[in-house]
Formats: structure tokens, sequence, C-alpha cells
């Protein structure tokens, strides 16, 4: 019995070889078989087309310059006749403060001062961060002026000292509204305060020589009146009949 058992597996062992050069082969050329099969791969050619350059604006050149060669524009708010800074920045490319635009409220200006320069009293204010059209100066008791979006300071005449004058700004969306920085008050100082007291004197002066003169005068008169009234009654010939 054992005999047989080994007869067979020198049989046994040469199946399994053969078996596993069989499985070997059959895998590869399937693989290949399958490979061919599958179709090639293609891509699609992109093609990229350059749009047509736009001409270039001053807008542009400032808005394409590197910030570290930008310089900011010689504008001044509060400086008088002072060009907008939007046009300053179109025709230089130079850099201009946030401004609001005109189709929104504009903020209120601020009012330096009120003080008399030379025969009048001038208010000089600054601009606000806004586009401004126009800028109305008001005095207390109602009466205004218009200055236009240049101007930075106003002749107001003579006013009395305590007078409130505010400023305010105008564009497209409406007026500004009042703040503690856009109205004051006119209070001489200095100089102002010496003129006012040297005119007030002088003007008093002036009263009090006047009210003498007059008075001089009709001392003057009334004596005159007593003299001839006392040498009518001083002489013996003269009677209500005009008789000696």
């Amino acid at each position: 019995m054992s005999a047989n058992r080994n007869a067979a597996l020198p049989s046994l062992l040469l199946f399994l070889v053969l078996l596993h050069d069989s499985v070997t082969n059959t895998v590869p050329s399937q693989n290949r078989s399958h490979t061919t099969s599958q179709p090639p791969v293609t891509y699609r050619r992109i093609i990229f087309v350059a749009e047509p350059e736009e001409p270039e604006t001053p807008t542009a050149r400032a808005s394409s310059r590197p910030a570290a060669l930008a310089e900011l524009c010689d504008y001044d708010p509060c400086r008088d006749q002072q060009m907008p800074c939007t046009q300053l920045s179109l025709e230089s490319g130079c850099l201009c403060p946030g401004l609001s635009g005109p189709n929104v409220l504009p903020q209120a200006p601020h009012l330096n001062s009120v003080r008399r320069e030379g025969a009048e009293v001038v208010a000089r204010w600054c601009a606000p961060a806004s586009e401004v059209q126009q800028y109305r100066v008001t005095v207390e008791l109602g009466t205004f002026q218009l200055f236009g979006e240049n101007s930075r300071k106003g002749s107001l005449g003579n006013l009395v000292p305590g007078t409130k004058v505010c400023v305010e700004a105008i564009n497209r969306a409406g007026t500004s509204a009042p703040s503690q920085y856009s109205c004051t008050r006119y209070e001489p100082k200095g100089t102002d305060t010496l003129a006012l007291k040297a005119g007030l004197i002088a003007g008093g002066l002036t009263l009090l020589l006047l009210l003498s003169v007059v008075a001089f005068l009709l001392w003057r008169r009334k004596l005159h009146k007593d003299g001839s009234s006392s040498e009518g009654l001083g002489n013996p010939s003269f009677n209500t009949e005009g008789s000696l």
C-alpha cells in the first residue's frame, strides 16, 4: 500500500509544476489583450487668445504704480483756493486720502477761527473727508453766505462780539449736520480787544465833547438873555409907554 503511495507522489508533483507554468503564461497574455483593446487616450488642445489692451488712463497709471513708488498729493484741506484732490490725482497720479462720494451726505467742516483781519471779520475752515460742491457760512441772526468748493475762508463784515458763526458743507446728497467743530463764537482777542476798547473810548470822548459844546452854547445864550433883561430894568427913562 505504501509502495503505491510512493509511486504516485512524483506524478502529482509533475502535474502541479505543469499547472503552475500554464497559469503563469495565460495571465500576461490576457493582460496584453486587455491593454491593446483600450482606445488611446487623447487630450484637447487649449488655445490661449490674448485680449486687446485698453488705452491706459491716468487713473489706471496711478493704480498700476507700485505703492512704494506712489506719492501723496500736495493737498492741504485747510488751504484757501485748494484744487480738489481728485483732480490732482488725475493729473499727476498721486494718492489722495479717502473721500466719500458726491452722493453721500458730507461730513461737517472744521471751523478753525473767526477773527478780525484788517477792517473785517474773517472765518477760516478746513474741508471734510467728503466731496463738496460749496460751503455755507451762517451767522447767528440767520444771514448766510455761499462760497465755492475751493474756498477755505470767507469775509463776514463787522460782527458783534459773542456772535455765533457756523460753516456747512453741501453736495448733491444734502447739507452736513452741525458738530462741535463746525460752529464757534466771535470773541475778539489781543489787538482786536484793544482796538474795540480804543474805539469805545474815542466815541465816548467825542460824545462828551459834543455835549460840553452844546451846554456851553446854551449857557451863553441864557446869559445873554439875562443881561438884556437887567439892562432894560436899570434905565430910569424907560417905561412901558415909551415916554420920558
